[in-house]
């Protein structure tokens, strides 16, 4: 996934238990991958005014501002000096308190809660955070039974009750990761439920994404996977690019010399002279049998989370070998065949997300006239066949909700390529960020631009 670190805060009123979680999830971190590498810090990180406040023990309702004003100067230098530097050396932060401790304790003295969120906004928001939420009575008597030195607002109920209201507030009024952890239950029950959340967003998301890009002619299919795959890098992302067929291998080469017709090497263009005539399903097994070499090292790479973009999978197998039926309902029908194909009996990973870009012929034929441009293959040199493509692909966005990207807005000029690029990198990167699970085809929401 993204090449950066983890932040990780652990929240909640004092004698809530979280020194103790941390210790425990810090030594789960560490059994987890030996190559972990933790850095434990809190706050106050090492303000020595905000400890003497603070020691002073004044009624909670006094010194609200100075003491906001201390712990926010203070978590600045924590960030600059510890937080953003390990992130990127890719290491995981674990923070004992961090902004949701001012937001609750000081809205509680008094303080307005959303002016206190506003004044953290320059500070990075961590990756998660834990509030590990008990009745303040519990923790109270936990303290007690420990003989904890405590200060004088631990001792009100009221003042703690407030605290921990705010607590359970700023997980409607923060947009990040909180979660809530039932801290009213042993200590081994609290961790176990701590785990479990942690692995759930985090392990899952370790898996790679597989999003592949497809393309009606003249779509410019080819520079807008490139395009993305170096934005991403750019960005940070562990990104590999993959395209299909696989020319160069012996697979991909029967697709593309014996089938399609590339290179002239066999003289009289392909084996089979007109690649529309040969049957659908005979055409869909030379594509599929380049696709199963790839399947092992697909798999692999997913596994070490990368995310893989495709130019080119098993829908252009769809789309192009439709577009020999004229009857819909076997068009669907031949899909689904190849859908069972590829990715039951062969195992092809299913994508994440699956764009087509979309050019009308009408415009394609235009940019074509335009650059004088030679068909390379079979199909490229077929009108007829182009245009049922395009129309078989059009039904296919509708049947599987793959995300479709106009490259035209008007269905006469073609967008720009940058227009178009951040289209599609927006839509990519929502995919990558999201949790769902790689098994699974997910569900896509089409482009709001117009055909």
């Amino acid at each position: 996934m993204k090449k950066d670190g983890l932040f990780i805060a652990f929240e909640g009123i004092d004698g809530c238990g979280k020194s103790t979680q941390i210790k425990k999830f810090v030594e789960y971190l560490f059994n987890l991958d030996k190559h972990n590498h933790i850095v434990l810090t809190r706050n106050p990180y090492k303000d020595t005014n905000v400890r003497e406040v603070i020691k002073e023990d004044n009624d909670p309702i006094t010194q609200a501002d100075e003491i906001a004003n201390l712990f926010i100067e203070d978590r600045k230098n924590q960030v600059n000096e510890i937080i953003l530097p390990n992130l990127k050396e890719n290491h995981i932060i674990i923070s004992d308190r961090f902004k949701l401790s001012t937001i609750a304790y000081q809205a509680a003295q008094g303080l307005d809660i959303q002016e206190l969120i506003r004044r953290h906004e320059n500070l990075p928001t961590p990756d998660l955070t834990f509030i590990i939420d008990i009745p303040t009575e519990t923790a109270i008597e936990r303290m007690n039974k420990e003989n904890r030195t405590t200060h004088k607002f631990e001792h009100n109920p009221n003042f703690s009750n407030q605290v921990r209201n705010n607590y359970l507030k700023t997980t409607e009024l923060l947009n990040e990761k909180i979660i809530v952890i039932d801290g009213n239950k042993t200590s081994e029950e609290v961790f176990e439920d701590i785990k479990t959340k942690f692995e759930k967003i985090f392990l899952t998301k370790k898996m790679g994404k597989l999003i592949v890009i497809e393309g009606t002619d003249c779509s410019g299919k080819e520079t807008q996977t490139d395009k993305v795959f170096n934005a991403l890098n750019d960005k940070g992302y562990d990104c590999e690019k993959i395209s299909f067929p696989k020319y160069g291998t012996p697979t991909g080469d029967i697709v593309g010399d014996c089938y399609l017709g590339k290179n002239n090497r066999l003289n009289t263009g392909s084996w089979f002279e007109k690649a529309d005539e040969i049957d659908p399903k005979i055409a869909c097994l030379y594509y599929a049998a380049d696709r199963r070499s790839s399947v092992e090292e697909i798999r692999r790479k997913l596994s070490e989370g990368k995310i893989l973009i495709s130019d080119r999978y098993a829908s252009s197998n769809m789309g192009h070998q439709c577009a020999k039926y004229n009857n819909r309902e076997d068009r669907i029908k031949l899909a689904s065949w190849i859908e069972s194909l590829e990715y039951d009996m062969l195992e092809l990973p299913r994508p994440n997300s699956t764009i087509l870009l979309y050019m009308p012929l009408t415009v394609a034929n235009k940019l074509k006239a335009e650059r004088d441009e030679p068909a390379i293959d079979a199909h490229e040199s077929s009108e007829t066949h182009l245009k049922n493509a395009e129309n078989a692909y059009l039904e296919l966005i509708e049947h599987y909700g793959w995300t479709k990207i106009n490259c035209s807005s008007n269905n006469i000029d073609p967008r720009s390529i940058e227009d178009i690029h951040n289209e599609v990198l927006d839509h990519v990167i929502k995919t990558i960020e999201s949790t769902e699970s790689n098994e699974e085809p997910p569900t896509y929401q089409t482009s709001s631009h117009s055909s």
